[in-house]
């Protein structure tokens, strides 16, 4: 479907000032981040990983820099695990296993013999690390197995390999189409509509901008995304998870519910090509990385599949990396793994957009607090400079979508997730080809706002290239936060009331010269 523009009247809108080098021309801004309002209720404590008692960027560089070996002392069976019994790991327990693969070329590995782990294929294939798979083959001591790995320099850490699973609430209807309230919600036409007529900024959309999709894989024959979809030099169209690692390989989507190819479609559906709709970032290139895989309980992701993936996204040089997979967490160590990903990504100056999760119905509670409700990886983008965490709102009311979970410190930005709260209002998007005579449906989640967010970021990283502004994914992640929608509606939901909106963004990098 072609982008229809419409031309509204809209209410003046004063920005704030940016500061720029004038040699590098680099983009900074500098702003005041308030966390909670006095009139909100606020937890007892916080989780240690937190933006106000430790503070996480690219410098930390390590996730495992107090002990190369984090065991979640409080996994369970729901979340893939067996609970640890007397300092004793059990056999069959899961670990994610962290390599240094410059340092295995010229070193002997004391804990790959140990577990006799042939690494050749990974060493070959990563350029600076990978992660590993290993359950367990007979129990060990947890002092023993800290000693063995600290004794191995080409070890990086070891920590609980969780799994994880997509946060969307599908819902299908494939015969109604219904896009716009959700780009009308953020004014998204209309910032499109000023980007393409602007004489200074007509040029942006012609940029190169790379954003890799993590998740359950993406069907790349799909009409509406397969021109959109990066085929890698392997002649593959993308990566998919393996036998414990990532490689380069088919990476079409095998999730009942079509959710990769549903997040893809959000982001980089094509425009003016007669199929379906349009994706909110069109003129962006996909990464598809297919991080789930076959496992014993299922089809889901490891801790060791994220990081090998955001690894693969590193190595393509992408712009974004949207990750819209998640889970419930017992313990405030959270998954050391996947926060080394993360430290990774943002160090490659790559901004990650990720959930604050949907609510099971598993908690009493929807607010995520660090203490009695921890959700992983969304407590970290509040840590993290270049990570975004994302809650759902309804695209109809501005209010928070009756799903999501929510948290006046780490829901960190909204974008709707939904439309309305009927069965049938969700986003719509591309589903699997195969999954129906039209291949297009709804599902409702914060898995649908997190790519709403990296589209619009996609759409501010074309116009910065465009206009040759250098940025930090700091800098990024503060654009996005700095020109949102503030409504009283989200108060002690999510932080300073933050609503995503593409206009306010378009307008105020217009302005800048």
């Amino acid at each position: 479907m072609r982008v229809s523009i419409y031309y509204l009247l809209i209410l003046p809108i004063v920005f704030l000032p940016v500061v720029f080098n004038s040699c590098a021309k680099k983009l900074s801004i500098d702003k005041e981040i308030l966390y909670s309002k006095s009139s909100c209720p606020k937890p007892e404590n916080i989780d240690p990983i937190s933006p106000t008692s430790n503070k996480m960027s690219a410098a930390a560089q390590t996730a495992f820099q107090n002990s190369k070996l984090q065991i979640d002392q409080a996994s369970h069976q729901s979340f893939g695990q067996q609970k640890l019994t007397q300092n004793v790991l059990p056999e069959g327990y899961k670990l994610s296993l962290i390599f240094k693969s410059k340092c295995l070329k010229i070193n002997n590995s004391n804990v790959a013999d140990y577990f006799n782990l042939n690494l050749l294929d990974e060493l070959d294939s990563y350029k600076n690390s990978f992660a590993v798979n290993l359950n367990l083959p007979q129990s060990i001591d947890v002092n023993e197995l800290s000693e063995l790995l600290n004794s191995d320099e080409c070890v990086m850490g070891a920590s609980t390999n969780k799994k994880y699973s997509s946060q969307s609430l599908p819902f299908s209807d494939p015969y109604f189409e219904n896009q716009k309230p959700y780009f009308d919600s953020i004014e998204h036409v209309q910032a499109l509509d000023k980007v393409i007529n602007s004489e200074e900024l007509s040029g942006a959309l012609n940029q190169s901008v790379k954003i890799a999709v993590l998740d359950t894989g993406v069907d790349y024959n799909h009409p509406d995304l397969k021109n959109n979809v990066i085929q890698l030099n392997s002649g593959q169209w993308g990566y998919r998870a393996s036998s414990g690692s990532v490689v380069a390989g088919d990476p079409m989507d095998r999730s009942a519910d079509g959710h990769g190819t549903h997040v893809a479609g959000i982001i980089g559906g094509l425009a003016g090509n007669a199929e379906g709709g349009t994706g909110l970032a069109y003129f962006a290139k996909i990464l598809a990385v297919n991080v789930f895989d076959d496992h014993d309980q299922g089809y889901y992701a490891l801790s060791s599949d994220v990081y090998n993936g955001i690894q693969r996204a590193i190595q393509e040089n992408v712009d974004i990396i949207n990750l819209s997979v998640g889970q419930f967490s017992e313990s405030h160590k959270g998954d050391a793994s996947y926060m080394q990903g993360l430290l990774d990504a943002i160090a490659n100056n790559i901004l990650v957009v990720t959930v604050i999760g949907n609510d099971m119905g598993e908690y009493n509670t929807a607010q995520v607090d660090g203490v009695n409700l921890t959700v992983i990886p969304g407590i970290y983008g509040a840590a993290m400079d270049g990570v975004i965490t994302v809650a759902s709102v309804d695209a109809k009311t501005n209010t928070l979508s009756n799903f999501s979970l929510y948290s006046q410190v780490y829901a960190e930005i909204a974008a709707p997730g939904s439309v309305g709260e009927g069965s049938a209002d969700g986003i719509y998007s591309t589903t699997k080809s195969n999954s129906s005579s039209v291949p297009y449906g709804y599902m409702k989640g914060t898995s649908m706002a997190a790519p709403v967010v990296s589209s619009v970021a996609g759409l501010a990283v074309a116009i910065l290239k465009h206009k040759g502004q250098a940025y930090s994914v700091k800098n990024l992640e503060d654009l996005l936060k700095m020109t949102a929608h503030r409504s009283y509606k989200l108060d002690c939901k999510v932080r300073d009331n933050q609503i995503l909106n593409s206009l306010n963004l378009v307008e105020y990098l217009e302005s800048i010269n």
